[in-house]
């Protein structure tokens, strides 16, 4: 039993997923979230970022929401609209504010509505 409480004392430490787009992207990883069953897993959409600007508007979320600083903070966009420069900026940068990059691909969005039709 002293093991079940130890775990109510020290709660998992959230991860927030700052996603490029409001439509298909939160859809296909609320999904991810409910079949792996990850509780702290938190999405946050923004409406077409990418790179820096992604970037930049995840800081904002985590200040005005008051979202906890040691999370695991990840940003997901699309790659294919920033040159080799761009992306090699906002890695150092994300990697400076402490987040994590994931990109999406081609068929992101078909995935994402065939897993939702299920």
């Amino acid at each position: 039993m002293a093991r079940n409480r130890k775990k109510m004392l020290s709660p998992e430490l959230p991860i927030y997923l700052f996603v490029e787009g409001e439509k298909s992207e939160p859809v296909y990883f609320e999904l991810f979230r409910k079949e792996l069953g990850i509780s702290g897993l938190k999405i946050y959409p923004t409406k077409g970022k990418s790179g820096n600007a992604l970037l930049l508007a995840a800081k904002n979320q985590i200040k005005l929401k008051n979202l906890r600083s040691d999370a695991l903070k990840c940003l997901v966009f699309d790659k294919d609209a920033l040159t080799d420069w761009e992306l090699t900026a906002v890695f150092e940068k994300a990697e400076t504010e402490g987040f994590k990059i994931g990109f999406s691909n081609s068929s992101f969005e078909l995935r994402g509505l065939v897993a939702g039709a299920f």
